[in-house]
């Protein structure tokens, strides 16, 4: 539908449905739609709560793995390898990387690395949509509607410092889940 970077799982399969934030195409298509609603001056603008990087897998991924569903992991694209590696000095591919976070017993320092890296991109990507609609539109206030808490620790996030990111001056507005929709 979009033609702009994607999130890749750990096993290097593209959500279609969810753009990677720190890609560039996706930056300048999301960034001239922001602008856009920023420029109606609302008062208040939600980021929906897949704006996360897990749990972006389809029904049909279930199937293609012969379970009853499909936990991933995001995002493993080669800009983020290439970030990662970079931030750390290491050499990992996106296969290597998953085997070491994946590792079983202790958490490895690398999964602590890349934990805080993933939250310093999404803090990073929350920045970059609140200076977005403050350029335009400095009253307008973000607000997030939020999965449950276990599911966005996945991710490693910082919850101060990404609505901090997210709110700028404004006191953080957040929607908290009340199930998965299954009740």
């Amino acid at each position: 539908i979009y033609n702009w970077e994607n999130l890749v799982d750990h096993k290097g399969r593209e959500a279609k449905g969810a753009g990677c934030p720190i890609g560039e195409e996706f930056r300048r298509q999301s960034g001239k739609r922001l602008k856009i609603w920023a420029e109606t001056e609302p008062d208040v603008i939600w980021l929906d709560d897949d704006f996360r990087m897990h749990n972006h897998g389809t029904p049909n991924d279930a199937l293609i793995e012969g379970k009853d569903f499909y936990l991933d992991f995001y995002c493993f694209c080669d800009n983020h390898i290439k970030l990662f590696n970079e931030r750390i000095g290491a050499d990992y591919t996106r296969e290597t990387l998953v085997q070491e976070i994946l590792r079983p017993g202790e958490p490895t320092q690398t999964r602590k690395e890349f934990l805080d890296f993933l939250s310093d991109t999404m803090t990073e990507t929350a920045h970059w949509i609140e200076e977005t609609v403050h350029s335009v539109s400095p009253r307008t206030r973000m607000a997030l509607m939020t999965s449950l808490a276990d599911i966005h620790s996945a991710e490693g996030r910082k919850w101060n410092e990404f609505l901090t990111a997210l709110c700028g001056k404004h006191t953080p507005i957040l929607r908290p889940t009340f199930g998965p929709y299954r009740e």
